[in-house]
C-alpha cells in the first residue's frame, strides 16, 4: 500500500483539479468557481490550504480572486489586429479570429448631451443613446455607448440592436455603410457600474475607444466610445513604403 507521502500534498491535488476542470471546460471562461468552503469540504481540508492552492493558479494567470465574489476563471487574452487599410467592424474582426460575439441590450433612448450634439451636428435636431453589452462566448467585453441622430435611430429595432453590429445595422437598416472611422484609444478604470457589467473588479483598467463613424459623405452616423476589458489587446505594425 503506497505511504501518505507517495500522494500529491492536498493543495497541489486542490490546484490540479481546478486547473483541469478549466482545460476540459468544466469551468468555463469567467465563470465562479466552487467557494472555499465547498473547496475545504470535498478534499476534506481547511480553508487556509485551498486558499494556496487558488493562490497558485492566480500567479498562473488562470484565475481571478474578487474580494466578496469569490474566485472566477480568468478569460484568455483576445488579440485583434489592427487594420488601416480596411474598415471592418470590431464584431466582424472577433469573429474572424474565431470568437461568438452576442449582445445585451441595456439602454435605447432619447439623450440630451451637447457634446455629442455637436459631434453629430445635429444642431436641431434630437439624438439617440444606446447603450448594450458586447459579449465574446457569452461572456462580456466590452460596454457600447453610441449617440445616434434621430433620423437614424427611428429606423432601428430592438431585435436589431441584440443581434446586429453597427455596422451592419448602419448598412442594412439604415442604407448608409460606414466609410470612416475617426476615433482615440484611451486608459481609464473601472468604476462600480462599469464593475458589475464587465465582471471585473472595481479600479480595474480598462481601455476606452472613442470614435465617430462616417458615411462616404462625410457624415457623423454615430459618436460614442467603447469600454473594454483588460484581456482585450490590439497588435499592430506600421511600415514605411520604399
Amino acid at each position: 500500500m503506497p505511504s501518505a507521502s507517495a500522494f500529491p500534498p492536498l493543495y497541489v491535488q486542490i490546484r490540479d483539479y481546478i486547473r483541469n476542470g478549466i482545460e476540459s471546460g468544466e469551468f468555463g471562461s469567467g465563470e465562479r468557481l466552487p467557494s472555499e468552503k465547498e473547496l475545504s469540504g470535498r478534499f476534506k481540508t481547511t480553508r487556509a490550504t485551498v486558499a494556496r492552492a487558488l493562490q497558485e493558479l492566480v500567479f498562473e494567470g488562470l484565475v481571478q480572486r474578487r474580494a466578496g465574489s469569490g474566485t472566477f476563471v480568468l478569460q484568455p487574452d483576445l488579440t485583434i489586429p489592427f487594420e488601416t487599410t480596411r474598415i471592418r467592424s470590431f464584431d466582424e474582426q472577433v469573429a474572424a479570429s474565431g470568437e461568438r460575439i452576442s449582445y445585451r441590450l441595456l439602454s435605447f433612448g432619447e439623450a440630451n448631451d451637447s457634446k455629442a450634439i455637436a459631434a453629430l451636428s445635429e444642431p436641431a435636431g434630437s439624438i439617440y443613446l444606446l447603450e448594450r453589452l458586447r459579449l465574446a462566448n457569452a461572456v462580456p467585453l466590452s460596454l457600447e455607448r453610441r449617440f445616434i441622430p434621430a433620423d437614424i435611430g427611428d429606423q432601428l429595432t430592438v431585435s436589431a440592436l441584440n443581434t446586429l453590429s453597427i455596422h451592419r445595422i448602419l448598412e442594412e437598416l439604415v442604407q448608409q455603410p460606414v466609410a470612416a472611422i475617426e476615433g482615440v484609444i484611451r486608459v481609464g478604470s473601472a468604476g462600480a457600474t462599469l464593475s458589475e457589467l464587465l465582471k471585473v473588479q472595481q479600479g480595474a483598467p480598462l481601455l476606452i475607444r472613442d470614435y465617430t463613424l462616417r458615411n462616404a459623405e462625410g457624415r457623423a452616423l454615430v459618436f460614442g466610445e467603447s469600454f473594454y476589458r483588460e484581456q482585450f489587446r490590439i497588435p499592430y505594425q506600421v511600415r514605411q513604403d520604399d
